[in-house]
């Protein structure tokens, strides 16, 4: 993540955090936590495990923005 980039990936995260305060929507995933490893210069959003196909296989098609993408992916590693 560069660091113009670790702003708004931090902004969007907390609109998620909004999202979980007074509980889970059934919607949408539950939000738990979030922190930036700077050993591996990458933000870490601890959500709840959903159990089922990995969703890039849903968004491979709307590809844009490898960065934001590379998070997700890194929670399922």
């Amino acid at each position: 993540i560069t660091p113009e980039n670790r702003e708004t990936v931090f902004r969007e995260v907390q609109a998620l955090g909004q999202l979980s305060v007074q509980g889970c929507h059934p919607n949408i995933v539950c939000y738990y936590d979030s922190f930036f490893d700077p050993s591996r210069n990458q933000a870490v959003i601890v959500m709840q495990f959903i159990d089922g196909p990995n969703v890039l296989i849903y968004t491979q098609p709307f590809r844009t923005n490898n960065d934001m993408l590379s998070l997700i992916q890194t929670g399922r590693d």
